[in-house]
């Protein structure tokens, strides 16, 4: 690692700390006396975040006290719509915005990019995606691309990465969502992802 990249991430890391650090969970809201932040960036914490400690609505709560104006979710489309609609109300409530949740979330093993037979189960994601889309009032979601095929060239996925991406170009075109395709890293975790570079 550059070390300027190192010095970045650690930056990084210090804020992200000194917003949560001083937190205590079994404090009442009004006990923690979090100061309100404004930060330079955008940040928007997941709101997978504490989900074993508070509610979502509690989790929101935690997060526009601490100054962050946005979250994203990765698991939003395992929620039913109606409770959607409730996650954008408490969104409302605290003047946040939904940032980005994944378009399709079976894309990690299935329903990726990557081979043309999954295309169709991409595209049904995207189409539900785009529900999800215009209940909780976003602009941006993740996709992902799938598990690399061994018995496939790269070259021919990456074919079929793009001419999926064109599929979605023409569902989407009558939106206000924009796809934004996600690189994973496969050192750590997502060990055969397809596509592990910008």
């Amino acid at each position: 690692m550059k070390r300027r990249n190192f010095l970045k991430i650690s930056a990084l890391g210090g804020l992200l700390g000194s917003a949560f650090g001083n937190l205590s969970l079994s404090a009442q809201p009004e006990a923690r006396q979090a100061k309100k932040r404004k930060y330079h960036l955008r940040y928007a914490p997941r709101l997978d975040f504490l989900r074993r400690e508070l509610s979502i609505p509690e989790r929101l709560e935690l997060f526009a006290e601490y100054g962050f104006d946005a979250t994203e979710y990765n698991g939003l489309m395992r929620h039913a719509l109606n409770e959607v609609e409730e996650i954008r109300k408490k969104l409302d409530s605290l003047g946040m915005q939904m940032g980005i949740f994944v378009a399709n979330p079976g894309g990690w093993s299935k329903s990726g990019l990557s081979h043309p037979a999954e295309r169709d189960e991409f595209l049904a994601e995207l189409k539900r995606a785009i529900e999800y889309h215009r209940v909780i009032g976003n602009n941006f979601c993740t996709v992902i691309t799938g598990p690399e095929r061994m018995h496939i060239s790269r070259l021919r996925q990456q074919e079929n990465v793009i001419e999926g991406l064109k599929r979605a170009a023409e569902i989407l075109e009558k939106t206000e969502l924009t796809i934004v395709i996600e690189p994973l890293n496969v050192l750590v975790n997502h060990p055969g992802y397809f596509l592990v570079h910008s």
